[in-house]
């Protein structure tokens, strides 16, 4: 995206962990896009420019010796996918900013209306696998609906597809519920899946609503394979931030209880912590946050400094609409949970999305006493100046965070993703750079230089660095196979986008399907595609509203057209009438 902020980003982020009805109530709090500022590069000629040789547009080194790439490090027995890296998706135009979930950001389908004809929604993925065999599938996300319709249930069913061809059906009945990691979020258990080696897609679709109030409803934060070798799941050394802490747990591998059956259950044990808490997240799903905060009430009285049940009370109180009271819960939780870095960062980008600067300046100060040096933590704290409209503070912010990177890629990576998952990816592009400069043969950096210069609309940028890619390396099967995902995974969206357009010539007057591709665009970053496209919505639709207007308003301007035609008789009508008075008299006159 070509803006300095990302607004849809920022309404998005109101809608932390994605429950219904609070950006609407608060849209009026976002803030407006401050004057540009740029982050400094620790080695470039321009902040936009490259880091390597002059005229280098990619940030890679000059010359065309062919040097040994280092690919990023995984485990053999673990293939895990983010679900904000979806090659292409209608379920949301933004990934949801969520601290608790794994990359910060999650993928969230929460819609009131189906699509026309036989659309559905969907998350498409692209992923790797290195050797043939049995791999478990796992994924991070709301647990399905139950396959009884008349069980209730506050999620939608999904499917499977897999490369196309297999489609398995997903039910809460056939799913394995672990654990709850974050409010809304649990590992679910999907089974096990015979995977040749090579690429593969998955497909995420969701073509029914949830019963209770028939949204369609369905969170991912992320989805994983686990190897199996004899009907046992090989252990995972190199396991990510956000992961299942035991996989064989199923002390809560239950569906939800209906309301009434909660309602029951705490009547008959009052100091039933648990179903009250289990209440206060099923309202807080299904959007009543007045009934979630009675509940939650209750659970802090039996159990009070948990924090689990605090940070729910602060979420609530978000949600309901008293930014104000919500704001003093998180100061009360910080109280108790301080050494909680992501508690500060959600309790500072909270008021700076509501406009409250100050009170976000004072939290992440407050945070850096804690946790000093936190590239995050600064970074946040200088965008929350930068909204402020306090540039100064903020690019010294923003200094002051490359300057702690030092000659670290790891850490310029770091700064980079904080720069990108908070809107500002043209801020993260000289980071890249500088990146690259001190280790070119890192292939990772180039991807991630590859998806911010996409984020950004950058066509032509993200392609030199994907043929720099290409041409940069000594070829090895390893980087063969790596290669063969990141390639797939953008030849998967280019086919995505020209099924749609190929529909769209048969049905230009698809306004659902032109939505859809506009949908999928600003997912991708293109955003002068994503606006062309609902310029044609608008036209189209303005056209059809004078369409319908004019055949609904026809017999008033029949009515019209034959009054024109009457009122120029009537008007002259006394005119002809003396005219005939006067003929007649003197016919009168002749005869007499």
């Amino acid at each position: 995206m070509n803006s300095k902020i990302w607004l849809p980003g920022v309404i998005a982020g109101l809608l932390l962990l994605g429950l219904p009805g609070f950006a609407q109530q608060n849209s009026t709090a976002v803030p407006s896009a401050p004057s540009a500022i740029t982050v400094p590069s620790g080695t470039s000629d321009s902040p936009g420019g490259a880091v390597g040789a002059k005229g280098t547009p990619t940030g890679a080194p000059a010359g065309t010796e062919r040097i040994p790439a280092i690919l990023p490090p995984g485990d053999p027995n673990l293939i895990f996918v983010e679900g904000e890296s979806a090659v292409s998706t209608n379920f949301a135009r933004e990934p949801i900013l969520n601290y608790d979930c794994s990359g910060y950001r999650t993928l969230q389908l929460n819609k009131t209306t189906a699509l026309k004809g036989d659309g559905e929604y969907f998350a498409d993925f692209a992923f790797y696998v290195e050797s043939t065999g049995t791999y478990e599938l796992w994924y991070g996300g709301t647990p399905p609906a139950n396959k009884d319709e008349a069980q209730v249930s506050y999620s939608s069913p999904f499917s499977l597809v897999l490369d196309k061809t297999s489609t398995f059906e997903i039910f809460r009945d056939t799913v394995h519920v672990v654990e709850n990691y974050t409010p809304a979020y649990y590992w679910n258990l999907v089974g096990d899946f015979p995977l040749q080696s090579g690429s593969h897609r998955l497909r995420f679709q969701v073509t029914k609503p949830r019963n209770y109030d028939g949204k369609y409803f369905f969170y991912l934060d992320n989805f994983f394979l686990v190897k199996k070798e004899n009907g046992t799941r090989l252990p995972v050394t190199l396991k990510p931030a956000v992961f299942p802490r035991d996989m064989d747990n199923r002390s809560i591998d239950r569906s939800f209880y209906s309301i009434d059956e909660y309602e029951k259950r705490i009547r008959d044990n009052p100091t039933d912590v648990t179903a009250a808490l289990e209440l206060s997240m099923v309202y807080s799903l299904i959007g009543d946050y007045y009934n979630a905060l009675k509940y939650l009430r209750r659970a802090d009285l039996l159990e009070p400094q948990d924090r689990t049940i605090l940070l729910l009370l602060a979420k609530n109180t978000l949600w309901k609409g008293d930014t104000a009271g919500a704001l003093g819960l998180y100061k009360n939780l910080l109280n108790y949970y301080g050494d909680d870095k992501g508690i500060w960062l959600e309790a500072g980008k909270v008021a700076a999305w509501t406009g409250r600067y100050t009170d976000s300046v004072a939290f992440f100060t407050d945070a850096l006493k804690k946790f000093p040096q936190d590239l995050s933590l600064i970074v946040n704290r200088g965008l929350s100046e930068l909204w402020s409209g306090a540039t100064v503070r903020a690019k010294k912010d923003f200094e002051t965070a490359l300057a702690l990177t030092g000659k670290d890629v790891g850490k310029l990576k770091n700064l980079g993703s904080i720069y990108t998952v908070n809107g500002y990816a043209d801020m993260a592009v000289p980071v890249y750079k500088d990146a690259l400069n001190l280790a070119p043969g890192d292939v990772e950096l180039y991807t991630l230089l590859y998806d911010t210069y996409v984020r950004l609309n950058l066509t032509k940028e993200a392609q030199a660095v994907k043929d720099g890619m290409e041409k940069r390396f000594i070829p090895t099967p390893e980087l063969t196979n790596f290669l063969d995902v990141f390639n797939q995974k953008i030849q998967l969206k280019n086919l995505v986008l020209d099924d749609y357009k190929k529909q769209l010539e048969a049905e230009s007057d698809n306004l659902e399907l032109r939505k859809l591709i506009a949908e999928t665009d600003f997912w991708n970053g293109d955003m002068d595609g994503g606006i062309k496209e609902y310029e044609s919505i608008l036209a189209n639709y303005i056209y059809r509203q004078l369409r319908t207007m004019e055949k609904a308003s026809a017999e008033y301007m029949g009515i019209l057209d034959r009054s024109l035609v009457y009122s120029s008789y009537l008007l002259d009508l006394p005119q002809l009438t003396a005219s005939y008075a006067k003929r007649l008299n003197d016919h009168l006159g002749a005869i007499k």
